[in-house]
């Protein structure tokens, strides 16, 4: 009995584990691929050079929003908002190019 409650354990403890990264690792690619993005290069303007970014090509729907909203808001939390952030630049940058 002590061996399954043992293992029992230790399956929570990746299904813990394990989810939030499939859905962090997730999300940046479901974004892209039901936004698709382009990326564009605006002439330059007040900011006295041209800039690069990324460029919606439409509103997200409903279902991505709600999908990502989680995602948003550890976006939002200091110690995680750079990293996260780099992860989906990188993301789309492996994607968009």
């Amino acid at each position: 009995m002590g061996a399954n409650r043992s293992g029992r354990s230790q399956m929570l403890v990746w299904i813990f584990v394990l989810v939030p990264v499939l859905y962090i690792s997730s999300v940046p690619f479901v974004r892209f691929a039901a936004l698709q993005p382009e990326w564009r290069t605006y002439p330059p303007g007040k900011t006295g050079g041209p800039v690069s970014a990324w460029h919606y090509r439409g509103a997200a729907p409903p279902w991505v929003k709600v999908y990502t909203a989680p995602y948003e808001l550890f976006r939002l939390i200091p110690p995680l908002d750079r990293p996260l952030y780099a992860y989906q630049s990188w993301c789309w940058d492996l994607l968009g190019r």
